[in-house]
């Protein structure tokens, strides 16, 4: 059961396990030890809960590091676990960008850039006829702009 409360998400206890991927008693475990805060209602505040098992979990792994065995193992996946959650939510939230689709829109300012200053050259040279070699100078140095920002975020021409 999920709600919307300030901009917050609020969620019960067995939800926050299931998103988790993680046993209830796990997150009962947290609780019991001060990691995880629950409202008076009982429930739990989904960002705030994950940001402080995130913390808490990334001083385990840390204290852990140096020894290795079962209880290391399960500290790390469920930081792992943690992060994975943070990201899905903040997507949920519309707080993250699709990397396909931050790419695509790069492609795609470059692509209206080049159309428009494909031409820059023709037309300068247009409205000043006076001007030698003005069409080849600006031509050059519109393919060299374009060709950096192609490198610049590895846009195929």
């Amino acid at each position: 059961m999920k709600k919307q409360t300030d901009k917050q998400t609020v969620i019960t206890q067995a939800d926050f396990a299931r998103r988790l991927k993680e046993a209830p008693q796990r997150i009962t475990k947290l609780i019991e030890a001060g990691v995880i805060d629950r409202r008076p209602d009982g429930r739990l505040n989904l960002e705030e809960s994950l940001a402080r098992a995130q913390t808490y979990l990334k001083a385990q792994a840390d204290a852990q590091a140096l020894h290795s065995g079962k209880n290391a193992l399960i500290t790390r996946k469920l930081l792992l676990q943690c992060e994975r959650l943070t990201i899905e939510n903040d997507k949920a939230r519309g707080q993250v960008h699709d990397k396909t689709a931050c790419a695509n829109s790069l492609s795609e300012a470059i692509s209206i850039a080049n159309g428009h200053l494909m031409g820059l050259g023709s037309r300068l040279a247009a409205q000043f006829p006076e001007v030698p070699r003005l069409k080849e100078i600006t031509d050059a140095t519109v393919d060299a702009i374009l060709d950096q920002l192609r490198a610049a975020v590895k846009v195929k021409p």
